[in-house]
């Protein structure tokens, strides 16, 4: 057994959802560049590294038309992944043992995702990587990828670094990581107030004392974990016959959060391409870690984003009136807001009558087509959703889950939510690909029992909660609503 498999065996890597590794979220980005990836509903998705199966299975079970392959080389996660698969009935989900340098040819595949894989794996294991998805991809298919970046990557170096020092004599794993956590510490402690590597090893200490275990080890301290300028991976990527197509989140590449005087900066530093701008971007913003999609060499050749591409695709958004009896029928100012507190404001009575059919909606999604076929002014409307889009605050796929935005009389959870809080993990999985914090214990016995078959009365007797009849009836609904506005329920 080699020693990558080692460290994983002593320490399992939990597997999770990555919201933009999903189909749906990749497919979105390609269309908004003019290019037509494959229909996500009957996709061929294979992840490199998909480990317990964390992503995977959740996109398998919300697309059941589609074909999913995960390859992994820790034969134990493979196992896990196996029997999640079963618990949920899923026979469209494979799962095999590989390694990245060892795979023989594969077949082809819509979408190809590597989460994790690139920058934690020796270089000739990244040429294999790359090499791996330009054979597997369809002509107009679409691989995702998540790396360390430069120049953020030189800091986290430096702690990195730091730790490993502090743990050049320890051979356990849980030791390692003990060490590891206590030097940041010690460190950070001995740094004068004000100083500016103490603030930043203070950032950083929060971050390491709040990941898991499994999460520091594998992320910071394994053998492997070489960051990257954006414009070295692209360089490398097409080598392989791959081409840069995007960002996997238009938000992360976007001019119109920029401060004045950062923009003008961008202009200065004079990016001739895409590429440039994004490296030029990633200097000004110190970016550590990238999600970013390919498509081969060979494509259709991508576009700007345009507002009139948003026409094909689902809109979220939980923005919302800050005043619930604003007036959205005339030209007066009125201004959104989401659950983070970020705020856009519009006087177009079509843009915030399309934004308060987006909060009716949600969780679940609204078809653009019919908010523009609506409009008196398609064209602003389009140019909207594009510009929400960009500062965050509207999500967009070519995915369409079927979520209830109010709790029905027999609430049902997705069986995967189910098996997950059945088990007693502190998140569980929606149908949109995301992860949701469920830390206290009657949530989770809540989720578990939400298969549809009973109503409110009976959860709250199932529940056993010894209130009143009318403060635990109002208890349950509650809960049930903000699992409803999680997306956790389902039709």
């Amino acid at each position: 057994m080699n020693e990558l498999t080692d460290t994983y065996d002593a320490f399992p890597y939990p597997g999770h959802a990555f919201p933009r590794s999903h189909p749906g979220r990749m497919a979105a980005q390609g269309v908004l560049r003019g290019l037509a990836p494959p229909t996500v509903e009957a996709a061929r998705v294979l992840e490199l590294g998909c480990g317990d199966g964390g992503n995977l299975v959740p996109m398998a079970l919300g697309l059941p038309r589609g074909k999913f392959l995960g390859i992994d080389r820790n034969v134990a996660a493979l196992e896990r992944a196996r029997e999640l698969a079963a618990a949920l009935e899923l026979t469209n989900v494979e799962f095999r043992a590989g390694d990245l340098e060892a795979l023989e040819c594969l077949d082809t595949f819509d979408y190809v995702v590597a989460h994790g894989v690139y920058s934690w794996v020796a270089p000739r294991a990244r040429d294999h990587l790359l090499a791996i998805a330009h054979g597997a991809l369809t002509q107009d298919g679409l691989l995702y990828l998540s790396y360390n970046t430069k120049p953020g990557g030189h800091l986290r170096q430096v702690v990195r670094e730091l730790m490993q020092f502090a743990t050049r004599e320890a051979t356990d794993a849980h030791e390692i990581v003990a060490r590891a956590r206590s030097a940041v510490k010690l460190v950070a402690g001995a740094q004068q107030p004000g100083d500016v590597y103490g603030a930043f090893l203070d950032e950083y200490l929060t971050r390491v004392l709040e990941r898991s275990e499994a999460g520091l080890f594998h992320d910071d301290l394994e053998t492997w974990n070489d960051p990257v300028y954006v414009t070295e991976i692209v360089n490398h990527a097409a080598r392989h016959g791959l081409r840069f197509l995007a960002e996997a989140d238009l938000h992360e590449s976007s001019m119109g959060t920029l401060a004045p005087e950062t923009a003008d900066a961008l202009d200065e530093l004079e990016p001739r391409t895409e590429v440039e701008q994004e490296q030029a971007l990633d200097f000004l913003r110190l970016r550590m870690y990238r999600q970013t999609l390919f498509t081969l060499d060979g494509a259709k050749q991508p576009q700007v984003p345009v507002p009139r591409n948003v026409e094909a695709l689902n809109a979220y958004s939980p923005l919302r009136p800050v005043d619930p009896d604003a007036t959205l029928h005339d030209a007066s100012l009125v201004e959104f807001e989401d659950r983070r507190g970020a705020r856009l404001s519009t006087d177009h009575p079509d843009v915030k009558n399309a934004l308060a059919k987006l909060a009716g909606a949600w969780p679940g999604p609204v078809r653009i087509a019919d908010l523009t076929d609506a409009s008196d002014d398609a064209g602003a409307l389009r140019q909207a959703i594009l510009g929400g889009h960009a500062a965050g605050l509207v999500q967009l796929t070519t995915h369409a889950p079927r979520l209830a935005s109010a709790p029905s009389d027999k609430p049902r959870a997705s069986p995967l939510a189910r098996a997950q809080a059945a088990a007693g993990a502190d998140e569980v999985t929606n149908l949109k690909h995301e992860r949701i914090q469920v830390s206290d214990v009657m949530g989770k016995e809540l989720i578990a029992l939400l298969d549809g078959t009973r109503d409110h009365e009976a959860l709250t007797q199932a529940m056993g909660d010894g209130g009143a009849g009318t403060e635990a009836e109002c208890r349950l609904a509650a809960s049930l609503a903000r699992l409803a506005d999680l997306g956790l329920l389902v039709l």
